[in-house]
């Protein structure tokens, strides 16, 4: 009964979540300094929560539905990357990114840890803290580029950020509890629910800060989601049920190869957006329906092996 209540709850806090996602974006309209802080740090947490519920009490085994919910933000910024190379490729010629290395360089890591198979759950935790520490510095950023918000500004955007974070917390709850022959209904609601808030955000800010956005969620996401799988062995530590004698219950991350494709598409992702600004819009259009259906072909694959 409470699985099927909390399967019946995602869709409306969905709507809860876009609407003061909404508002918040039309209090900062004229704050264009905030765009660091938007794209950096509140569209990736609170983008990212209901895909934390998912990986809840999965015992440090990866996978491929791990692989798939991790990879989600991978693939929702190849979607946006060969959307806007197809449908706005002359807004696309901005060059290298702001965080392209640290996009890359998750991309690559996350191919690292698919090649090997089993990593130390430590790995999960060294990611989640170079998570936290990336949130950290890009609110230094935005902290210092921040112009003074109008007084309507400052009284209205706690409101909307309280009420967006509490409905995130709650998804991730509730998709926690629903039940788990659902998940792939509930996955696509939380990717749909993704595009729905870069698509808000492209009609407010423009193509790079969605491209931006979407880019720390590629990063994030597998960050904090692996984290969230290493910490099962600091969990089981810190209560005590390593008993002397008996072997360790999750001595690593484990079944990690479904983070190739996710990884590979990142790193594609930055590239064609380096490349779009130094070639003609017809070869940008071209690369960005590459990426789209590379991209649709890798959901496929994850998805497959999440049926097997």
């Amino acid at each position: 009964m409470i699985a099927w209540c909390s399967l019946l709850l995602i869709p409306p806090l969905v709507l809860l979540i876009l609407a003061t996602w909404r508002q918040y974006l039309e209090t900062q309209r004229d704050a264009q300094a905030s765009d660091i802080a938007i794209s950096g740090i509140v569209l990736p947490l609170l983008a990212s929560a209901g895909f934390l519920g998912l990986l809840w009490d999965r015992e440090g085994v990866l996978g491929a539905p791990g692989a798939l919910v991790v990879g989600s933000g991978p693939m929702v910024f190849g979607l946006i990357t060969g959307w806007l190379l197809v449908r706005s490729p002359r807004a696309c010629g901005g060059g290298w990114p702001s965080g392209g290395v640290i996009m890359s360089v998750g991309g690559l890591l996350l191919i690292m840890m698919a090649t090997a198979g089993r990593v130390s759950h430590t790995v999960g935790l060294i990611a989640c803290t170079i998570g936290m520490v990336l949130i950290w510095l890009t609110s230094l950023r935005s902290r210092g580029a921040s112009a003074p918000a109008n007084a309507a500004a400052r009284r209205e955007q706690p409101l909307s950020l309280t009420l967006a974070l509490a409905g995130s917390l709650l998804l991730a709850f509730c998709t926690r509890l629903a039940p788990i022959d659902w998940m792939p209904l509930v996955l696509a609601l939380l990717i749909l629910e993704v595009l729905m808030m870069l698509y808000i955000l492209m009609a407010s800010r423009g193509p790079e800060v969605v491209f931006e956005g979407a880019g720390w969620f590629a990063v994030l996401l597998p960050c904090l989601g692996l984290g969230l799988l290493g910490q099962d062995r600091l969990a089981m530590l810190i209560r005590g049920n390593d008993l002397p004698g008996l072997p360790p219950v999750v001595p690593t991350l484990r079944s990690t190869e479904g983070l190739m494709v996710p990884g590979l598409v990142i790193v594609l992702s930055v590239l064609f957006w380096f490349l779009a600004g130094s070639v003609p819009s017809s070869w940008r259009r071209t690369m960005g329906l590459c990426l789209l259906v590379a991209v649709v072909l890798a959901l496929l694959q994850l998805r497959f092996g999440l049926m097997g």
